[in-house]
């Protein structure tokens, strides 16, 4: 279906995509746009591209994996999608179904790549406590290149054996392995609340932990109306806390005055 050119130049736009998202050079709106009219580029077809890849930025809005939780990767569909919708000929919908598919497989395949980070950090705890920083260094590059290398997979197996492979192999895929992930990707947004927590004050601002737990839980209200009110009581705090230190100071100064006189 592709020539080898072809899917070394697509596995090469993947992999310069993912190794910039990691860097946080990509904005998450309009990227799947972006890289769906790139590889369309490359193909000879830059108008299916466009199609594709807009039709999964809109899929994927809203799609951002906060605190932990695992989201489908729709823009690794995005590519795959573009590259069946232009080879095979039959236009947008075949891409998009193959899009979907393999953004479906991501979940996983982020739920697994989470779980098996779990012995890079400690390799790289290890390294840090013996002060061996070179070490540090080399457990982060290798779990980097992992994190590439297992997500490529599927990537490089739908692009040389094509979608209807990959298909039966999620459906085919054991009851357990899949609960087991299922299980990992509901725990993963808990430890991740945990971990943020664990790096805030929480002692001595307890209290707004309470306020905003009464407004979600008791009251029903959504987590933007929580998030928004946050942020109205994040900026009055700041706002006190700059205006104390001048109060004290002229205070201070006017009760100098009156003791000298």
């Amino acid at each position: 279906m592709f020539s080898v050119l072809q899917i070394i130049l697509i596995m090469l736009i993947w992999i310069i995509y993912q190794i910039l998202s990691n860097m946080f050079i990509f904005c998450p709106y309009g990227t799947a746009v972006l890289i769906g009219w790139i590889t369309g580029a490359v193909l000879g077809d830059p108008t299916t591209g466009l199609l594709v890849g807009g039709t999964m930025e809109l899929m994927s809005i809203g799609m951002n994996p906060l605190g932990g939780s695992s989201v489908p990767d729709y823009y690794t569909g995005c590519i795959v999608g573009v590259a069946f919708a232009i080879g095979t000929h039959q236009g947008m919908d075949v891409g998009i179904a193959v899009g979907i598919t393999v953004g479906t497989l991501g979940v996983q395949i982020d739920v697994f790549n989470k779980m098996i980070g779990t012995y890079f950090a400690h390799k790289e705890i290890e390294a840090n406590e013996k002060m061996d920083f070179k070490g540090v260094e080399t457990w982060i590059v290798r779990r980097f290149a992992a994190c590439i290398a297992l997500t490529a997979l599927p990537v490089f197996l739908v692009l040389i054996l094509g979608n209807g492979v990959m298909q039966t192999i999620v459906n085919n895929m054991p009851v357990w392995l899949t609960h087991g992930l299922s299980l990992a990707g509901g725990v993963l947004p808990a430890v991740g609340f945990a971990i943020l927590l664990r790096s805030l004050p929480i002692k001595s601002n307890f209290q707004y932990i309470i306020f905003g737990y009464v407004l979600a839980a008791y009251l029903q209200q959504p987590v933007l109306a929580v998030a928004l009110l946050a942020l109205v009581i994040a900026i009055v705090y700041y706002q006190n806390q700059i205006k104390s230190p001048a109060a004290v100071t002229a205070g201070s100064s006017n009760g100098g005055v009156q003791d000298d006189e």
